[in-house]
């Protein structure tokens, strides 16, 4: 074929003189062309036979030249595709390459890949337009294999928002690449900002809270909650995963989310063409109204300064495929693109904010070429432009801000109102009293609901009175000290004292954000002050009691007091000195110095800042600073260990000992014991050094005052360093220890032996818990009774709670519900529960709950427990027809010569229901005959067993029976039949 000669249009030839300029200025021995970096990203190269815009499209199919930046840098136009023809046609700029293009296919990847290179070496020789890529004359994306049309599901609910409904979709995710697992793009700038994998999900998370809040329906086709868990295919959670898994994990069809591979997810081939497909195919199966694809740019790898690409690009897609959503795509395009500008530009306001524009795909984009709807994709920044436009993306305030404009660019589109401005809130609720008296004080809480963009200090949003006063407090604002999302709450605390005048007065707040704007609804409330001032204090607190948990803290807690108005707070003293406040009854002193005794007491103030008489005081001296140090040389062995020292990372003291990890059992053990000075609470950590040889779970057995525990280490990392393992009381002496055992169930791996260290914490706790209460108990059958109660306090932690059923224990439970399964049917039980702590301290027991079990309802006799007359033969033959598998036969006669008994021991007398069970056959008994004889009569009936078995057959129905064992069902042989056989497997009785 001959290669046509590149056409040169008037137009373009102003480009090539640009072009032309361009390479004076800096160009003159090379030029720019794009290639595709190894995370999947455009990496923009000087090449030094690119002289000019031509002979850099050229250089497309050609490998980058060999420099460091290039290194895994590749092209996604295959080697020996001719450059055939490149003009300007209006608002485009048209590329078309031989046939060779298509060599190999033309995937989603490789058509987002050619059209990315082509553009960026364009827009790097200044071209910056539409662009469109033909293959020897016909558009390139003509060459894609059609996508399946997709019937769209009948269960998708449209709400407001004009009864619309949108595809909201985060680009990449981890996926398979066809030999393992891999992100589509690695993070970039140091890891300031996350890979956009991982980012495009945390901005679609504020861009769904908006759409959804004002009622539209959001189809999501990626997991954008990080708390779901974790995909079973690949140990990620399923909020990394692209939307193949997703879409799979949700139920989705195969043709959606397996359209170019197969449907067993995560084997096989490439799976990147699957997830670029799935995610305008699942707008289709639902049937969503728009689709709109988010991402953020990238173009040559880190970048700083001013040379560096800034701001947003958008796209939509006239190709022919889809042609018939072009003009509404458009719109869709620029109805957001406008409202985000403005967002970014005059809201936030980042004046400098780069707006690329608007640009038509052409269809190298499958996210927005394949969907039936208005479907556009948005380039939200750069995410390598490291000092400009990664510091806003990585902003939660600027996340919020464009995706609020995003929400206002839909509302835009459907031509609607947003319901929440990009300032809104919603009042929840406030306790601001109605009436105060004189100088009273009132502690209130005003809580706000965000509808709008994210809240926080930094960017000034605060809580101010109306007006910029308020009669009863000078504190005219308060600062949101943590950032608030959309739809998020935050609660402002405020103290309010109440004017020395009587009358009438309005206190009113309300949002702003500094400097820029009031905002959203006004909390306000008349209070009428009147009265006399309040000057009766509170009562004394009283059962103060103190506890240093560590060296450098101390818990305290008391009884509450009591006051004619309310009780406000309580100051807590040290030595004499006020050290802070509290409002409920408790407080942690953080600001003591070990082994050092102090005395705490405790006042009580009410509103009007009357204050008690303080409490008796409490004497506590928090505990020295102590600890053991126990390395191997000091253990104690057995088994094979071997000596060793060590390099980094480090083993304590530079040595250590090894043994072999055991299958099967344990054949070498280390035991260290430490002579504590001390009894009390110890933390308990381990060192070892660490290697690619060593077991996964070192078995640590810490022995301790009150039991044992078993912890399991991975000796692999964290080596050269103190391993917290526990912390647990021991006794003084050398009565605890710590034993490291090397049947640990793995082969060939090695167990080390390095040192183990016990730090003091506290005394020895000799305080029990408190006592539980509302105790409860319910009977759920006639053999379980389930416990809940209220749970205890401790004052270092409540370790479990022990059960005690007839005042005998029973189980314990590390919460505040149990499950007895030990019960009798129709018996009466008295329970109790206590709680203990990690000390051993045990409460006092909790009230009771008397239970009584439910007498039997249902009584199934199997053929084991039957009696019989004659050698009944036993089977097993297939089994899923007969009563727990098994049943017994006899060989049927003229007259009984043989019979089986089923006798119930009934709690309870009463009418009961009495049904037979059998495996049937066509040797059985067309007439088995079954008497069930109950209190004062009986009844025999004919059973057909050659049919209906494995199912529970009525004999008699309503029948009184008495408690005990007088009742009973008899089978006898005697049907007067040859050649046949009775079945006698299982009788029910059910009580009516």
């Amino acid at each position: 074929m001959q290669m046509k000669r590149p056409h040169l249009s008037p137009r373009l030839l102003l480009f090539l003189v640009a072009a032309w300029c361009i390479s004076l200025l800096g160009y003159a021995h090379a030029g720019p062309v794009a290639y595709i970096d190894a995370s999947g990203g455009i990496i923009v190269i000087n090449h030094p036979q690119a002289v000019d815009v031509l002979s850099a499209l050229s250089l497309l199919s050609s490998p980058p030249p060999a420099t460091p930046l290039s290194l895994g840098a590749v092209s996604a136009i295959p080697r020996g595709t001719k450059l055939l023809d490149f003009r300007i046609e209006g608002d485009r700029a048209v590329v078309d390459f031989s046939k060779r293009l298509v060599a190999g296919g033309a995937g989603e990847v490789k058509l987002a890949g050619i059209f990315d290179q082509v553009k960026w070496t364009l827009r790097s020789w200044g071209i910056d337009m539409n662009v469109s890529i033909l293959a020897d004359g016909v558009p390139f994306a003509e060459y894609a294999e059609p996508a399946p049309v997709i019937e769209p599901r009948s269960d998708v609910g449209l709400s407001t928002l004009s009864g619309r409904s949108v595809t909201l979709s985060p680009g990449h995710g981890l996926v398979w690449s066809g030999s393992s697992w891999g992100f589509q793009r690695s993070p970039t700038c140091g890891g300031q900002l996350s890979r956009e994998d991982d980012h495009n999900v945390e901005i679609c998370q504020y861009i769904k809270t908006y759409l959804e809040q004002d009622g539209m329906t959001v189809k999501v086709p990626r997991c954008l909650d990080k708390n779901y868990g974790t995909c079973p295919l690949v140990s990620y959670p399923w909020w990394q995963m692209c939307s193949v898994y997703w879409l799979w994990h949700k139920g989705y069809p195969c043709t959606v989310w397996g359209s170019t591979t197969d449907c067993t997810p995560g084997s096989g081939a490439d799976e990147w063409n699957d997830d670029i497909r799935a995610r305008p195919l699942s707008s289709d199966y639902d049937g969503t109204d728009i689709y709109i694809s988010f991402h953020t740019n990238a173009y040559s790898g880190d970048c700083y300064g001013t040379a560096c690409p800034t701001g947003s690009d958008m796209y939509y897609d006239c190709s022919s495929e889809h042609a018939s959503w072009c003009t509404v795509s458009q719109n869709l395009a620029t109805a957001v693109n406008n409202a985000l500008i403005d967002a970014i530009r005059n809201k936030i306001p980042d004046s400098d904010w780069n707006n690329r524009g608007i640009h038509d795909s052409n269809g190298a984009y499958g996210e927005i070429r394949i969907p039936d709807r208005a479907a556009i994709l948005l380039e939200l920044g750069f995410h390598d432009t490291c000092d400009h436009d990664v510091q806003h993306l990585k902003d939660n305030f600027f996340r919020s801000a464009a995706a609020w404009g995003i929400y206002k660019g839909v509302c835009d589109y459907f031509g609607q109102t947003p319901t929440w401005d990009f300032y809104s809130d919603e009042l929840v609720s406030h306790d601001i009293p109605s009436s105060l008296l004189p100088g009273e004080r009132a502690y209130v809480h005003i809580t706000f609901r965000n509808r709008g963009v994210l809240w926080n200090q930094s960017r000034g949003f605060k809580l101010g009175a109306v007006g910029d006063s308020d009669p009863f407090t000078s504190t005219i604002r308060y600062d949101v000290t943590s950032e608030v999302p959309p739809s998020g709450t935050y609660t402002f605390n405020l103290t309010l004292t109440a004017p020395s005048t009587t009358g009438t007065y309005v206190t009113d707040w309300r949002m702003l954000r500094e400097g820029y704007q009031w905002f959203g609804a006004t909390c306000s409330q008349t209070i009428t002050v009147s009265g006399s001032p309040d000057t009766t204090p509170p009562s004394v607190p009283t059962n103060l009691t103190c506890w240093p948990p560590n060296q450098t803290t101390v818990n305290l807690s008391w009884s509450a007091s009591t006051d004619n108005r309310a009780v406000a707070g309580y100051k807590i003293y040290r030595n004499g000195s006020n050290i802070g406040s509290s409002e409920t009854t408790s407080y942690t002193d953080t600001t003591c110095s070990a082994n050092t005794t102090y005395t705490y007491q405790v006042s009580a103030f009410d509103t009007s800042g009357n204050e008690s008489s303080l409490c008796t005081g409490v004497v506590v001296t928090t505990p020295p600073n102590y600890e053991v140090i126990i390395d191997e040389e000091s253990c104690t062995w057995y088994g094979s260990w071997t000596a060793a020292t060590a390099t980094a990372p480090a083993a304590y003291n530079g040595d250590y000992k090894y043994t072999t990890s055991s299958t099967s059992s344990e054949t070498a053990w280390a035991k260290w014991t430490p002579n504590l000075n001390y009894a009390g609470t110890y933390d308990v950590y381990v060192y070892y050094r660490s290697g690619t040889n060593r077991t996964t779970k070192a078995p640590y057995t810490v022995y301790y005052k009150t039991g044992s525990t078993t912890i399991l280490v991975n000796q692999t990392v964290n080596g050269g360093q103190w391993n917290y393992i526990a912390t647990k009381p021991f006794n003084t002496g050398t009565t605890g220890y710590v034993k490291l055992s090397n049947y640990t169930g793995e082969s060939g791996l090695a167990v080390i032996a390095d040192a183990v260290r016990w730090k003091y914490i506290t005394y020895l706790d000799s305080q029990a818990p408190s006592t539980p209460t509302n105790l409860q108990g319910t009977a759920v059958s006639g053999t379980q009774v389930n416990l809940t109660w209220t749970g205890s306090t401790d004052n270092i932690g409540v370790a479990g709670y022990k059960i005690y059923r007839n005042s005998s224990q029973i189980g314990t439970s590390a919460t505040t519900s149990y499950s007895d399964t030990t019960c009798t049917s129709n018996t009466t039980y008295t329970y109790e529960v206590s709680a203990y702590d990690e000390a051993g301290n045990e409460s006092g027991k909790s009230n009771q709950a008397v239970v009584t079990t439910p007498a039997r309802t249902e009584y199934i006799i199997d053929e084991e427990a039957a009696t019989y007359q004659g050698s009944w033969t036993t089977s097993t033959c297939d089994p899923s027809l007969a009563y727990n598998g098994d049943y017994r036969y006899y060989s049927t006669a003229s007259s009984e010569t043989a019979w089986a008994k089923w006798t119930p021991n009934l709690e309870a007398s009463g009418n009961y229901n009495v049904y037979c069970m059998y495996r049937s056959g066509s040797n059985r008994s067309a007439k088995a005959p079954y008497t069930v004889y109950w209190n004062g009569g009986s009844q025999t009936v004919q059973v057909n067993q050659t049919a209906n078995g494995g199912t529970w057959v009525t004999l008699v129905t309503n029948k009184p029976f008495a408690a005990g064992t007088t009742g009973y069902t008899k089978l006898g042989n005697g049907t007067g039949e040859s050649s046949l056989v009775v079945i006698a497997d299982a009788v029910k009785y059910n009580k009516q």
